[in-house]
Protein backbone atom coordinates (compact mmCIF):
# COMPACT_ATOMS: atom_id res chain seq x y z
CA UNK A 1 0.00 0.00 0.00
CA UNK A 2 1.33 3.38 -0.93
CA UNK A 3 1.99 6.03 1.58
CA UNK A 4 -0.94 8.17 0.36
CA UNK A 5 -3.37 5.39 0.66
CA UNK A 6 -2.09 4.65 4.15
CA UNK A 7 -2.70 8.23 5.23
CA UNK A 8 -6.15 8.24 3.69
CA UNK A 9 -7.05 5.06 5.54
CA UNK A 10 -5.83 6.40 8.88
CA UNK A 11 -7.72 9.65 8.31
CA UNK A 12 -10.82 7.66 7.58
CA UNK A 13 -10.38 5.56 10.75
CA UNK A 14 -9.88 8.74 12.76
CA UNK A 15 -13.08 10.25 11.35
CA UNK A 16 -14.98 7.06 12.04
CA UNK A 17 -13.85 7.03 15.66
CA UNK A 18 -14.76 10.66 16.03
CA UNK A 19 -18.18 9.91 14.54
CA UNK A 20 -18.63 6.92 16.90
CA UNK A 21 -17.69 9.13 19.83
CA UNK A 22 -20.29 11.69 18.73
CA UNK A 23 -22.86 8.93 18.32
CA UNK A 24 -22.07 7.62 21.79
CA UNK A 25 -22.34 11.14 23.18
CA UNK A 26 -25.69 11.60 21.40
CA UNK A 27 -26.87 8.24 22.79
CA UNK A 28 -25.98 9.33 26.31
CA UNK A 29 -27.81 12.59 25.74
CA UNK A 30 -30.85 10.79 24.35
CA UNK A 31 -30.85 8.35 27.32
CA UNK A 32 -30.54 11.31 29.67
CA UNK A 33 -33.44 13.05 27.91
CA UNK A 34 -35.54 9.86 28.03
CA UNK A 35 -34.82 9.51 31.75
CA UNK A 36 -35.77 13.17 32.28
CA UNK A 37 -38.98 12.64 30.33
CA UNK A 38 -39.81 9.56 32.38
CA UNK A 39 -39.04 11.44 35.60
CA UNK A 40 -41.20 14.39 34.62
CA UNK A 41 -44.17 12.33 33.40
CA UNK A 42 -47.39 13.35 35.21
CA UNK A 43 -49.97 11.27 33.40
CA UNK A 44 -51.02 8.25 35.41
CA UNK A 45 -51.46 5.87 32.44
CA UNK A 46 -48.09 6.83 30.97
CA UNK A 47 -46.39 6.47 34.37
CA UNK A 48 -47.76 2.94 34.73
CA UNK A 49 -46.67 2.13 31.15
CA UNK A 50 -43.17 3.42 31.84
CA UNK A 51 -42.98 1.28 34.97
CA UNK A 52 -43.87 -1.86 32.99
CA UNK A 53 -41.34 -1.01 30.25
CA UNK A 54 -38.59 -0.14 32.72
CA UNK A 55 -38.94 -3.37 34.60
CA UNK A 56 -39.12 -5.52 31.46
CA UNK A 57 -36.07 -7.52 30.41
CA UNK A 58 -34.76 -4.69 28.20
CA UNK A 59 -35.16 -1.94 30.79
CA UNK A 60 -32.02 -0.22 32.05
CA UNK A 61 -31.22 0.53 35.63
CA UNK A 62 -31.53 4.27 35.00
CA UNK A 63 -35.01 3.83 33.49
CA UNK A 64 -36.08 1.77 36.44
CA UNK A 65 -34.97 4.47 38.85
CA UNK A 66 -36.53 7.18 36.66
CA UNK A 67 -39.94 5.42 36.34
CA UNK A 68 -40.04 4.68 40.08
CA UNK A 69 -39.11 8.28 40.84
CA UNK A 70 -41.85 9.53 38.50
CA UNK A 71 -44.43 7.23 40.11
CA UNK A 72 -43.37 8.29 43.61
CA UNK A 73 -43.50 11.95 42.61
CA UNK A 74 -46.95 11.55 41.05
CA UNK A 75 -48.48 9.67 43.95
CA UNK A 76 -46.77 11.94 46.48
CA UNK A 77 -48.17 15.02 44.79
CA UNK A 78 -51.58 13.31 44.45
CA UNK A 79 -51.58 12.45 48.15
CA UNK A 80 -50.64 15.94 49.23
CA UNK A 81 -53.11 17.48 46.79
CA UNK A 82 -55.81 15.12 48.15
CA UNK A 83 -54.83 15.97 51.72
CA UNK A 84 -54.89 19.66 50.84
CA UNK A 85 -58.31 19.30 49.21
CA UNK A 86 -59.67 17.28 52.09
CA UNK A 87 -58.15 19.72 54.57
CA UNK A 88 -59.63 22.63 52.68
CA UNK A 89 -63.00 20.99 52.47
CA UNK A 90 -62.82 20.06 56.16
CA UNK A 91 -61.83 23.59 57.08
CA UNK A 92 -64.63 25.00 54.98
CA UNK A 93 -67.06 22.47 56.51
CA UNK A 94 -65.84 23.35 59.97
CA UNK A 95 -66.30 27.05 59.30
CA UNK A 96 -69.78 26.41 57.94
CA UNK A 97 -70.62 24.19 60.94
CA UNK A 98 -69.28 26.80 63.33
CA UNK A 99 -71.32 29.44 61.57
CA UNK A 100 -74.42 27.26 61.72
CA UNK A 101 -73.86 26.54 65.41
CA UNK A 102 -73.36 30.22 66.12
CA UNK A 103 -76.58 31.10 64.29
CA UNK A 104 -78.43 28.29 66.11
CA UNK A 105 -76.98 29.43 69.44
CA UNK A 106 -78.01 33.02 68.74
CA UNK A 107 -81.52 31.91 67.81
CA UNK A 108 -81.67 29.68 70.92
CA UNK A 109 -80.61 32.60 73.10
CA UNK A 110 -83.30 34.75 71.54
CA UNK A 111 -85.87 32.00 72.11
CA UNK A 112 -84.72 31.59 75.74
CA UNK A 113 -85.03 35.31 76.29
CA UNK A 114 -88.45 35.37 74.64
CA UNK A 115 -89.55 32.35 76.68
CA UNK A 116 -88.27 33.94 79.91
CA UNK A 117 -90.12 37.11 79.04
CA UNK A 118 -93.30 35.15 78.27
CA UNK A 119 -92.98 33.19 81.54
CA UNK A 120 -92.57 36.44 83.45
CA UNK A 121 -95.59 37.89 81.68
CA UNK A 122 -97.63 34.74 82.36
CA UNK A 123 -96.60 34.75 86.03
CA UNK A 124 -97.53 38.41 86.29
CA UNK A 125 -100.87 37.82 84.59
CA UNK A 126 -101.46 34.73 86.76
CA UNK A 127 -100.70 36.73 89.91
CA UNK A 128 -103.04 39.46 88.74
CA UNK A 129 -105.78 36.92 87.99
CA UNK A 130 -105.30 35.22 91.38
CA UNK A 131 -105.44 38.57 93.19
CA UNK A 132 -108.53 39.51 91.22
CA UNK A 133 -110.11 36.12 91.99
CA UNK A 134 -109.36 36.51 95.70
CA UNK A 135 -110.84 40.00 95.68
CA UNK A 136 -113.95 38.85 93.81
CA UNK A 137 -114.42 35.81 96.08
CA UNK A 138 -113.96 37.94 99.20
CA UNK A 139 -116.57 40.41 97.96
CA UNK A 140 -119.07 37.63 97.13
CA UNK A 141 -118.42 35.89 100.45
CA UNK A 142 -118.78 39.04 102.53
CA UNK A 143 -122.03 39.95 100.79
CA UNK A 144 -123.37 36.44 101.31
CA UNK A 145 -122.37 36.33 104.97
CA UNK A 146 -124.22 39.60 105.57
CA UNK A 147 -127.35 38.13 103.94
CA UNK A 148 -127.06 34.92 106.01
CA UNK A 149 -126.70 36.96 109.19
CA UNK A 150 -129.70 39.11 108.27
CA UNK A 151 -131.83 36.05 107.47
CA UNK A 152 -130.78 34.35 110.71
CA UNK A 153 -132.22 37.20 112.78
CA UNK A 154 -135.80 36.67 111.55
CA UNK A 155 -135.70 32.92 110.77
CA UNK A 156 -138.08 30.49 112.43
CA UNK A 157 -135.96 27.89 114.21
CA UNK A 158 -136.70 24.31 115.26
CA UNK A 159 -136.23 22.88 118.74
CA UNK A 160 -132.49 22.49 118.09
CA UNK A 161 -132.22 26.15 117.08
CA UNK A 162 -131.71 25.37 113.40
CA UNK A 163 -133.49 26.98 110.45
CA UNK A 164 -133.78 26.31 106.70
CA UNK A 165 -132.69 29.08 104.33
CA UNK A 166 -135.26 30.83 102.11
CA UNK A 167 -135.34 29.61 98.51
CA UNK A 168 -133.58 32.70 97.11
CA UNK A 169 -130.80 32.52 99.69
CA UNK A 170 -130.37 28.77 99.07
CA UNK A 171 -129.80 29.46 95.37
CA UNK A 172 -127.32 32.25 96.17
CA UNK A 173 -125.39 29.88 98.43
CA UNK A 174 -125.41 27.21 95.73
CA UNK A 175 -124.08 29.57 93.03
CA UNK A 176 -121.41 30.94 95.35
CA UNK A 177 -120.26 27.45 96.32
CA UNK A 178 -119.78 26.62 92.64
CA UNK A 179 -117.76 29.81 92.10
CA UNK A 180 -115.47 29.13 95.07
CA UNK A 181 -113.32 26.57 93.25
CA UNK A 182 -109.75 26.07 94.53
CA UNK A 183 -107.40 28.28 92.50
CA UNK A 184 -103.76 29.27 92.35
CA UNK A 185 -101.50 26.85 94.18
CA UNK A 186 -104.24 25.85 96.64
CA UNK A 187 -105.74 22.38 96.41
CA UNK A 188 -108.45 23.35 98.89
CA UNK A 189 -111.04 26.11 98.89
CA UNK A 190 -110.88 28.40 101.93
CA UNK A 191 -114.00 30.27 100.78
CA UNK A 192 -116.12 27.12 100.76
CA UNK A 193 -114.90 26.30 104.25
CA UNK A 194 -115.65 29.81 105.54
CA UNK A 195 -119.11 29.74 103.97
CA UNK A 196 -120.02 26.41 105.59
CA UNK A 197 -118.66 27.45 108.99
CA UNK A 198 -120.72 30.68 108.85
CA UNK A 199 -123.87 28.77 107.91
CA UNK A 200 -123.39 26.35 110.82
CA UNK A 201 -122.50 29.15 113.25
CA UNK A 202 -125.81 30.87 112.44
CA UNK A 203 -127.73 27.59 112.85
CA UNK A 204 -128.62 27.22 109.19
CA UNK A 205 -129.55 23.81 107.85
CA UNK A 206 -127.53 23.04 104.70
CA UNK A 207 -130.12 23.05 101.91
CA UNK A 208 -130.78 19.70 100.27
CA UNK A 209 -131.78 21.36 97.00
CA UNK A 210 -130.04 22.96 95.40
CA UNK A 211 -127.23 21.13 97.14
CA UNK A 212 -124.18 23.42 97.67
CA UNK A 213 -120.82 22.18 96.54
CA UNK A 214 -118.30 21.97 99.39
CA UNK A 215 -115.89 19.77 97.41
CA UNK A 216 -112.31 20.25 98.65
CA UNK A 217 -113.38 22.75 101.33
CA UNK A 218 -110.73 23.72 103.86
CA UNK A 219 -112.30 22.93 107.25
CA UNK A 220 -109.26 22.14 109.32
CA UNK A 221 -110.25 22.26 112.99
CA UNK A 222 -113.69 23.67 112.15
CA UNK A 223 -116.43 23.74 114.76
CA UNK A 224 -119.40 21.99 113.15
CA UNK A 225 -120.80 20.37 116.27
CA UNK A 226 -124.55 19.71 116.07
CA UNK A 227 -124.70 20.90 112.45
CA UNK A 228 -127.30 19.58 110.02
CA UNK A 229 -125.16 18.48 107.08
CA UNK A 230 -127.38 15.70 105.84
CA UNK A 231 -126.77 14.93 102.17
CA UNK A 232 -124.00 17.55 101.90
CA UNK A 233 -121.31 17.28 99.22
CA UNK A 234 -118.15 17.01 101.34
CA UNK A 235 -115.95 15.05 98.97
CA UNK A 236 -112.20 15.47 99.56
CA UNK A 237 -112.73 17.99 102.36
CA UNK A 238 -110.09 18.62 105.00
CA UNK A 239 -111.85 18.04 108.34
CA UNK A 240 -108.81 17.07 110.36
CA UNK A 241 -109.37 17.74 114.03
CA UNK A 242 -112.83 19.17 113.33
CA UNK A 243 -115.66 19.08 115.87
CA UNK A 244 -118.57 17.14 114.37
CA UNK A 245 -120.00 15.87 117.61
CA UNK A 246 -123.76 15.27 117.42
CA UNK A 247 -123.71 16.46 113.78
CA UNK A 248 -126.17 15.04 111.29
CA UNK A 249 -124.21 13.72 108.30
CA UNK A 250 -126.81 11.22 107.15
CA UNK A 251 -126.42 10.52 103.44
CA UNK A 252 -123.50 12.96 103.16
CA UNK A 253 -120.81 12.32 100.55
CA UNK A 254 -117.47 12.17 102.37
CA UNK A 255 -115.52 10.26 99.72
CA UNK A 256 -111.77 10.69 100.31
CA UNK A 257 -112.46 13.13 103.14
CA UNK A 258 -109.69 13.63 105.67
CA UNK A 259 -111.25 13.20 109.13
CA UNK A 260 -108.06 12.36 110.96
CA UNK A 261 -108.48 13.08 114.67
CA UNK A 262 -111.98 14.49 114.14
CA UNK A 263 -114.59 14.26 116.90
CA UNK A 264 -117.63 12.40 115.53
CA UNK A 265 -119.05 11.13 118.79
CA UNK A 266 -122.78 10.54 118.61
CA UNK A 267 -122.81 11.81 115.02
CA UNK A 268 -125.42 10.48 112.63
CA UNK A 269 -123.71 8.99 109.57
CA UNK A 270 -126.47 6.62 108.43
CA UNK A 271 -126.17 6.03 104.69
CA UNK A 272 -123.14 8.33 104.42
CA UNK A 273 -120.38 7.55 101.94
CA UNK A 274 -116.99 7.42 103.65
CA UNK A 275 -115.28 5.36 100.98
CA UNK A 276 -111.47 5.80 101.07
CA UNK A 277 -111.89 8.35 103.85
CA UNK A 278 -109.12 8.90 106.39
CA UNK A 279 -110.51 8.32 109.89
CA UNK A 280 -107.28 7.66 111.72
CA UNK A 281 -107.48 8.53 115.42
CA UNK A 282 -111.06 9.74 114.95
CA UNK A 283 -113.47 9.63 117.90
CA UNK A 284 -116.48 7.64 116.69
CA UNK A 285 -118.02 6.43 119.93
CA UNK A 286 -121.78 5.95 119.80
CA UNK A 287 -121.89 7.25 116.21
CA UNK A 288 -124.54 5.82 113.89
CA UNK A 289 -123.29 4.26 110.67
CA UNK A 290 -126.33 2.26 109.62
CA UNK A 291 -125.82 1.21 105.96
CA UNK A 292 -122.89 3.61 105.65
CA UNK A 293 -120.17 3.02 103.04
CA UNK A 294 -116.74 2.66 104.66
CA UNK A 295 -115.02 0.62 101.99
CA UNK A 296 -111.21 1.05 102.05
CA UNK A 297 -111.48 3.64 104.82
CA UNK A 298 -108.48 4.04 107.11
CA UNK A 299 -109.61 3.48 110.71
CA UNK A 300 -106.20 3.06 112.33
CA UNK A 301 -106.47 3.79 116.06
CA UNK A 302 -110.03 5.09 115.59
CA UNK A 303 -112.41 4.65 118.52
CA UNK A 304 -115.56 2.84 117.36
CA UNK A 305 -116.66 1.58 120.75
CA UNK A 306 -120.45 1.36 121.26
CA UNK A 307 -120.91 2.42 117.64
CA UNK A 308 -123.77 1.21 115.47
CA UNK A 309 -122.24 -0.34 112.33
CA UNK A 310 -125.24 -2.38 111.19
CA UNK A 311 -125.16 -3.21 107.46
CA UNK A 312 -122.00 -1.15 107.04
CA UNK A 313 -119.62 -1.90 104.17
CA UNK A 314 -116.13 -2.13 105.68
CA UNK A 315 -114.52 -4.11 102.84
CA UNK A 316 -110.83 -3.38 102.60
CA UNK A 317 -110.94 -1.01 105.58
CA UNK A 318 -107.82 -0.61 107.70
CA UNK A 319 -108.87 -1.60 111.24
CA UNK A 320 -105.42 -1.76 112.79
CA UNK A 321 -105.77 -1.02 116.53
CA UNK A 322 -109.34 0.19 116.02
CA UNK A 323 -111.45 0.08 119.16
CA UNK A 324 -114.51 -2.11 118.35
CA UNK A 325 -115.63 -2.74 121.92
CA UNK A 326 -119.43 -3.02 122.19
CA UNK A 327 -119.74 -2.21 118.48
CA UNK A 328 -122.81 -3.49 116.66
CA UNK A 329 -121.61 -5.20 113.46
CA UNK A 330 -124.89 -6.85 112.51
CA UNK A 331 -124.76 -7.79 108.82
CA UNK A 332 -121.62 -5.68 108.32
CA UNK A 333 -119.15 -6.65 105.59
CA UNK A 334 -115.57 -7.02 106.86
CA UNK A 335 -114.22 -8.75 103.75
CA UNK A 336 -110.57 -8.00 102.93
CA UNK A 337 -110.30 -5.66 105.93
CA UNK A 338 -106.80 -5.31 107.36
CA UNK A 339 -105.48 -5.45 110.92
CA UNK A 340 -108.57 -7.19 112.36
CA UNK A 341 -107.77 -9.43 115.33
CA UNK A 342 -109.75 -11.98 117.31
CA UNK A 343 -109.55 -9.71 120.39
CA UNK A 344 -111.31 -6.93 118.44
CA UNK A 345 -114.07 -9.31 117.29
CA UNK A 346 -114.58 -10.75 120.76
CA UNK A 347 -114.99 -7.24 122.17
CA UNK A 348 -117.90 -6.38 119.83
CA UNK A 349 -121.57 -6.32 120.80
CA UNK A 350 -123.06 -8.36 117.95
CA UNK A 351 -121.69 -10.27 114.94
CA UNK A 352 -124.87 -11.91 113.66
CA UNK A 353 -124.69 -12.37 109.86
CA UNK A 354 -121.43 -10.38 109.78
CA UNK A 355 -119.63 -11.18 106.52
CA UNK A 356 -115.95 -11.43 105.71
CA UNK A 357 -114.77 -13.13 108.93
CA UNK A 358 -112.51 -16.03 108.02
CA UNK A 359 -113.26 -19.55 109.24
CA UNK A 360 -110.37 -19.72 111.70
CA UNK A 361 -111.59 -16.60 113.53
CA UNK A 362 -115.20 -17.83 113.42
CA UNK A 363 -114.22 -21.11 115.05
CA UNK A 364 -112.51 -19.26 117.88
CA UNK A 365 -115.59 -17.04 118.38
CA UNK A 366 -117.86 -20.12 118.46
CA UNK A 367 -115.73 -21.64 121.18
CA UNK A 368 -115.06 -18.58 123.29
CA UNK A 369 -118.10 -16.32 122.82
CA UNK A 370 -120.80 -18.00 120.67
CA UNK A 371 -123.51 -15.53 121.80
CA UNK A 372 -121.99 -12.91 119.47
CA UNK A 373 -123.19 -14.98 116.53
CA UNK A 374 -126.74 -15.52 117.83
CA UNK A 375 -129.79 -14.09 116.07
CA UNK A 376 -130.73 -12.20 119.24
CA UNK A 377 -128.24 -9.73 120.74
CA UNK A 378 -126.81 -10.88 124.08
CA UNK A 379 -128.18 -7.86 125.94
CA UNK A 380 -131.79 -8.47 124.79
CA UNK A 381 -132.13 -12.03 126.10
Amino acid sequence: MSEDLQKQFEEQVRKTKALDAKLDEQGVRIAHLERKLVQQEHRLVRIITNLFQAFSKDGTQDMKFASVEAAASFFGKWYFRRAAVIGGVSLLGGLLAAGTLFVAWSQTQQLVEQNTHMVQQNNYMRTQMIDQQRSTNAEILNTLLVEIGTAAKTAERDSAGRWPPPNLLAHQIYRASLAFEPFGDDSLSSERGQLLEAMVADGMIVPKWPNPNFYRARLLGANLGGADLGGANLRNVDLRGANLRNADLGGADLYLADLGGADLRNAKLDGASLRDADLRNAKLQEAFFHEAELRNANLDFANLSTTDLRNVNLRGADLLNTDLSRTNLFHADLGDSEGLTIEQLLSTYWLYKTEGINDSLLNIIKKRKPTLLDSIPPGLR
